[in-house]
């Protein structure tokens, strides 16, 4: 995965690992109410994580 920051699902995924939309349940709703696949954001962050901490 390339991470592009001018792509503003990456820029969400970013902000989601920065903790600025809560954890957990916090999260969840919180996307939600913004209109966000709360399962779709979650793969991306999990992508980022993964490549983050060097694993395939």
């Amino acid at each position: 995965m390339i991470l592009d920051l001018d792509n503003p699902i990456h820029k969400l995924a970013i902000e989601c690992i920065r903790g600025y939309w809560g954890n957990g349940i916090d999260r969840y709703n919180r996307l939600r109410r913004a209109g966000y696949n709360y399962e779709e954001m979650q793969e991306v962050v999990n992508q980022i994580c993964r490549v983050t901490r060097g694993a395939k």
